[in-house]
């Protein structure tokens, strides 16, 4: 459907990608075929051959604690079928929820660690056909005039233990796709029931349960890049570092704030700079630390002085406790250049800055240089705290690997 401005509605993100559905909801929440359990209804996606599952869903009054369904998830991400020998590793993308705009919002499973949570921003469609666009939940021409706005009802973080939640953010308004065709549709779970009028094609809505699957999408378009360009099949800690370290920082309402921030993460996924042919270091759960105090380095330097220059960390994490603060093994991300230091998350606004101290919370962390900037970049990662089994199935009980990109980077001769 090619609408009077030439956009083609219902193309998707990803020509290569096969998609299938898992009802969780009929109409009610219930994982009887799945066992009752979230570990069940993780194990049949894997078990069905799903790399990535997009969930846009979540227990909205749960925010304040890291629960069962978190922790179910967060250990889903490393792997998705215990019964299988070694990991079967899931790349899981959940919605922020409607909760916002006030903070410590992001309900369960989406509060924990190793998911890629996603917020939502604005789209810049104020009208269409019809004239200003008025949708069903309430969301008017206001709503979709600038996409660089953080709209208002985006849940935020913190998350339990303090960390920053979402870790990315997408398009969430005045958001179209085809309409269910079940004779029963009236509309009733969405914003528009279709969307311009005179076709039954098109449905409209509203919400972080649309930003999340536009993020999933870009997710599974970097997983073929990344295993068709660089001959790697991404864990789900490099997907999610590769999407944060090419992000576009939003400026408008509620954003233009210091990342990585609760409101938008890192920012909004940047496909023009992700498949892009700029020099990438790409280093995905290779080297594992045993003990606390071990350390990693590599130093390369910035190939394209008029580019940013980004370093992205991420490491699965073990699943926390439950009703605590989550966090378990802890790694410290730290970049030299030119005789500067940078800490992974010390930022101001969009750059890196100085200074600081080093990130106790987060189980990512970045380093995002702003062009011009030249010479060595030297990269030390440090294994500031192993207390747990953060790569089960390998072994002892107190290990923990990580995925690592550098855009803008080549490595050094010798």
């Amino acid at each position: 459907f090619r609408d009077p401005n030439g956009f083609q509605r219902g193309m998707g993100i990803n020509p290569y990608g096969r998609l299938a559905g898992t009802r969780v909801f009929a109409p009610f929440f219930n994982l009887s075929n799945c066992g009752g359990t979230d570990a069940g209804l993780i194990k049949s996606i894997q078990d069905n051959g799903a790399k990535i599952s997009n969930n846009s869903w979540g227990c909205s009054d749960c925010a304040g604690t890291y629960d069962d369904s978190s922790q179910a998830f967060d250990a889903g991400v490393r792997d998705a079928d215990p019964t299988q020998p070694g990991n079967q590793e899931m790349i899981f993308v959940f919605s922020a929820g409607n909760s916002g705009p006030s903070g410590g919002t992001i309900g369960s499973p989406g509060n924990g660690k190793n998911m890629i949570t996603v917020g939502a921003s604005e789209s810049f469609r104020q009208s269409d056909e019809n004239g200003a666009w008025f949708d069903g939940c309430f969301v008017g021409p206001t709503g979709a005039n600038n996409a660089m706005d953080v709209i208002s009802f985006s849940s935020r973080g913190p998350s339990p233990g303090n960390r920053v939640k979402p870790e990315l953010i997408g398009p969430g308004t005045h958001i179209q796709g085809t309409a269910s065709t079940n004779a029963s549709y009236n509309g009733d779970s969405v914003c528009d029931q279709f969307r311009p009028s005179g076709q039954a094609v098109f449905a409209a809505s509203s919400g972080t349960s649309h930003s999340a699957p536009a993020v999933a999408g870009v997710s599974s378009l970097a997983y073929w890049w990344m295993q068709n360009t660089f001959s790697v099949t991404p864990s789900p800690a490099m997907t999610k570092a590769y999407l944060m370290a090419h992000t576009t920082y939003l400026t408008g309402v509620s954003a233009n704030d210091t990342l990585p921030s609760n409101r938008q993460g890192y920012g909004m996924p940047n496909m023009s700079t992700m498949f892009d042919d700029t020099s990438k270091f790409l280093l995905d759960q290779s080297h594992t630390f045993n003990n606390t105090g071990e350390m990693w380095t590599w130093t390369g330097s910035v190939v394209d002085s008029s580019k940013p220059a980004r370093i992205v960390l991420a490491y699965t994490d073990a699943p926390g406790a439950i009703g605590t603060s989550p966090q378990v093994n802890n790694l410290n991300l730290a970049v030299n250049n030119g005789g500067n230091t940078y800490l992974g998350n010390v930022f101001s606004n969009q750059w890196s800055t100085t200074g600081g101290t080093a990130d106790p919370y987060n189980n990512y962390e970045a380093v995002f240089l702003p062009p011009g900037t030249t010479g060595s970049i030297g990269i030390t990662i440090t294994a500031f705290n192993i207390a747990g089994d953060g790569v089960p199935n390998s072994g002892d009980m107190t290990d923990q690997d990580f995925s690592l990109i550098c855009y803008n980077c080549a490595a050094q001769d010798g």
